[in-house]
Formats: structure tokens, C-alpha cells, sequence
């Protein structure tokens, strides 16, 4: 028998009176997601490439947290082996969770040790290059904030700050696709950080997951302009998920796939 279409998820007023960023980047990707993982309570075990990030952002708060308070960051085998025992512990604790093997988590045609040795060429380049250019004063931080949306609405986030300066805020992203002087200007995510800390100099440091793995930093400042467009789609998204519009994404879009997807065995995936 072929497949069929899915039903139609008919609207279902939601009512999201706060909310982080991720929850708003979530359905700015694909409002079906969003309604999969928040409204439905759907949970999908964390891919290994996200695994990987958490263990190294985990890692750089421990050398910026001492860089902040000593005014020294540590060696960088320290970094390397915070980074290995807390992706050895969260492989561990994800497979517990839901209650499978670690080899049956999804790893993406990597393998531990090929993650090590790129966490140690990434360690090595981010304390030789970038970490000697920055003056961290605050590392992963969580920040409350009520926000002012084009319409006079208050509306209250939640945002986490990688790294932060005096004058400017930073996001780390392990990608296979380095983020773009464009990304950034484009990135609601870095306009809502400025927003919140009233800093205009905002970008991202790449920890590029090519052949030959390196940090690479792209930095601009946000105009007027893009913070205010950010704040409409904020606006835009609220009011989208409060009606119930739980929408298709594009099957273009790199994320409607099987491998990047958690719940693609109930939505695109799925046999009816």
C-alpha cells in the first residue's frame, strides 16, 4: 500500500505566555514541530552532534568562568578532557533516559574518537586565536527579560548568553556550514540578545566542523532596523502559536529530513 497524506492538525488555541528562544526558534522552523515537542509533550532523544556542542559549550564556561574570576584561562588539555568526560556522561545519561544503548543514539556516521580529536583542534585554535582577543565578563548565562513588542505588549523570554563583553555579545554554533556576516545581521536570536543587553556589537564564533576543523568569529553590528524587524517576528510567532497555527514546513528546508528531524516517523515520515 502507498502513503497517504497526514490529516490536517486543525487549530488549537495555545496559550504561550512566556517562552525562551529556542521555543520560538523552534516554530519558526516548522510550526509542527513546535506543536510535537511543546503542546503534545513529545520528547526525542538529543542527536550526537547536539550532544557534542552541549559538552563543549560546558567546557568554555569552565575556562571563562576562570578567565573571569583569576584572570587566567585553563591549560588547554584541562579543556579538552572537561569536554570528553561531560560528552561521555551525557551519551550516557541520553541512552538511560531513553532507555536504549548508546550505539543506538543517533551519531551520524561519527565515531567518539573522531569527535575527541576535533574537540582537541578545536580547543587548541579557540584558546591560541580568539580566546586572546576577548575579555569574557560573563560566561552561559541565563537571562530573564520582558520584552516590548511593536505593539506595546510585554512579553516575557528566557535567552541564554554564550559569552559576554562589555561592548558585545557572542553565540558559539558547531556547524558543518559556517555562519555568515549575512547570518548574523539576519539572526533574531542575536538581535534579541542585543535588545536585552543593550549592545549593538553581536555576532557568532564558528566552531566549523570541516576536514580541517576551525574556530572562525564573524562580528557586526545590529542596526535599528533589525532589531525592530526581530521584534515583529517575535510578535509574529506568538501570535501564530497562541491561534493554533501549527504549520508545514518546506520539505526544502535541510531540517524535514529523517536525520535532523526527531519526529519525522509521525509527520513526513509516517505511513498511513
Amino acid at each position: 500500500m502507498g502513503k497517504k497524506l497526514p490529516p490536517l492538525v486543525p487549530e488549537v488555541p495555545f496559550n504561550i505566555s512566556r517562552a525562551s528562544f529556542s521555543r520560538i526558534d523552534t516554530w519558526l522552523k516548522c510550526g509542527r514541530r513546535w506543536k510535537f515537542r511543546y503542546m503534545d509533550d513529545l520528547k526525542r532523544p538529543p542527536s550526537i552532534a547536539m550532544l557534542e556542542g552541549t559538552s563543549f559549550h560546558e567546557a568554555l564556561k569552565v575556562t571563562n568562568d576562570m578567565k573571569i574570576k583569576k584572570g587566567h584561562y585553563i591549560k588547554v588539555t584541562s579543556m579538552v578532557e572537561c569536554f570528553m568526560e561531560n560528552f561521555r556522561q551525557h551519551v550516557k545519561d541520553e541512552a538511560k533516559t531513553f532507555k536504549t544503548k548508546p550505539k543506538n543514539l543517533e551519531w551520524g556516521g561519527e565515531r567518539e574518537d573522531h569527535i575527541f580529536s576535533r574537540g582537541k583542534i578545536f580547543a587548541a585554535d579557540y584558546m591560541s586565536g580568539f580566546a586572546t582577543k576577548v575579555h569574557p565578563t560573563a560566561a552561559e548565562n541565563q537571562v530573564d527579560h520582558i520584552l516590548t513588542l511593536p505593539d506595546g505588549t510585554k512579553f516575557p523570554i528566557k535567552a541564554g548568553l554564550d559569552l559576554e563583553e562589555e561592548d558585545a555579545i557572542w553565540d558559539y554554533k558547531f556547524v558543518k556550514r559556517m555562519k555568515t556576516k549575512q547570518d548574523a545581521e539576519n539572526s533574531v536570536q542575536l538581535s534579541l540578545y542585543s535588545i536585552i543587553r543593550k549592545i549593538r556589537r553581536t555576532g557568532f564564533v564558528n566552531f566549523h566542523k570541516a576536514k580541517v576543523p576551525k574556530v572562525v568569529p564573524v562580528l557586526i553590528k545590529k542596526t535599528p532596523w533589525q532589531l525592530m524587524w526581530s521584534l515583529q517576528v517575535v510578535a509574529e510567532a506568538i501570535k501564530q502559536i497562541n491561534a493554533g497555527n501549527f504549520y508545514l514546513t518546506s520539505p526544502e528546508n535541510w531540517w524535514c529530513s529523517k536525520k535532523f528531524c526527531g519526529y519525522w516517523d509521525l509527520c513526513r515520515g509516517k505511513t498511513y
